[in-house]
């Protein structure tokens, strides 16, 4: 049975991080936009919609995490971020971006076993909608190295900030048993002193 995503790991981000999240959503969609045929028909506007989809998915994703929404959620958002990017792929190759930032949010915020089914979703509409536009699959071998590059920075993401949580946490129970150390030797100093007094009481 896979391993369940880690609420904590979905929640804990700053609106700066939010901010910069943004700013790439932005920055990722005008570049798409910019290098695909967008219009009110057949592929262009096939390509549009998708644009629009993959653009929503990722604001779902970014407000769903810093309202600390369920995991199943965010990662009901990455998956569909994932597919429709995969699929606007066979009209602007650029787009597979979206899968790899999917597939990094994915592998980033829950375990990997979970991740998997992110990119699994973006290749297999990427496969079809360029097997139904009568692409190259260069764009596919393309999708799928980024989509690695993306679950590999998840990854290391994600075991680093475990790695700093038990870093944290061990600092944590030093101090706390420092502390209880301290109470240990206040407690004995006080009942030596006490045991002196009575023995000097007449």
């Amino acid at each position: 049975m896979p391993a369940r995503p880690d609420p904590r790991s979905w929640t804990d981000r700053s609106p700066l991080a939010n901010g910069l999240n943004l700013a790439s959503l932005v920055l990722v969609a005008w570049l798409a936009a910019s290098t695909t045929r967008l219009g009110l028909g057949g592929a262009r506007l096939a390509a549009l919609i998708l644009l629009v989809v993959a653009a929503l998915a990722w604001l779902a994703w970014i407000g769903l995490r810093f309202r600390g929404f369920a995991a199943v959620w965010i990662a009901a958002a990455l998956a569909v971020m994932a597919m429709a990017g995969g699929a606007m792929a066979a009209f602007a190759p650029f787009a597979i971006v979206l899968p790899a930032v999917a597939t990094l949010g994915a592998a980033a915020g829950m375990p990997l076993p979970s991740a998997l089914p992110v990119p699994a979703l973006g290749a297999l509409a990427m496969v079809v909608a360029v097997a139904a536009a009568g692409g190259g699959f260069g764009v596919v071998y393309g999708g799928l190295a980024a989509c690695c590059a993306g679950m590999v920075t998840g990854v290391s993401r994600r075991q680093a900030e475990e790695r700093a949580q038990q870093a944290a946490l061990l600092g944590v129970e030093k101090e706390r048993a420092e502390i209880e150390r301290a109470r240990a030797e206040l407690l004995a100093e006080r009942n030596h002193l006490a045991a002196h007094h009575h023995g000097l009481a007449p």
